[in-house]
């Protein structure tokens, strides 16, 4: 199995770009917060209406998860990981460098 993740590009913040999950096409914006050192998704749908805003990255938790909403794609979960299991948290030091936002559809977790 080929691990994917979103393709920010932390060194453009803030970053957008578009992605199909599960057959679906959003919008990503991701911000940095210097003052909490973390990042943020937005997504938005493909007519630009926001789905979720502000929404943090925490290293092991799924992006998505508690969100309902017919406009994200079923049984996706994007969390954030370190696959060589060294870091365990998702900040500026770590972000797309040991952690990376993994995209898992259901039944692969």
């Amino acid at each position: 199995m080929r691990l994917q993740y979103l393709p920010i590009k932390i060194s453009s913040m803030p970053d957008s770009f578009r992605i199909s999950l599960a057959g679906i096409r959003l919008r990503f914006t991701v911000h940095y917060n210097s003052v909490g050192d973390f990042y943020t998704a937005t997504i938005a749908d493909s007519g630009g209406n926001t789905i979720l805003s502000h929404r943090p990255f925490v290293y092991g938790a799924d992006l998505l998860a508690g969100v309902v909403d017919d406009r994200l794609p079923k049984g996706v979960h994007i969390i954030p990981l370190d696959i060589a299991g060294v870091q365990s948290f998702c900040n500026k030091a770590t972000f797309m460098k040991d952690v990376f936002p993994f995209i898992f559809l259901e039944g692969s977790l």
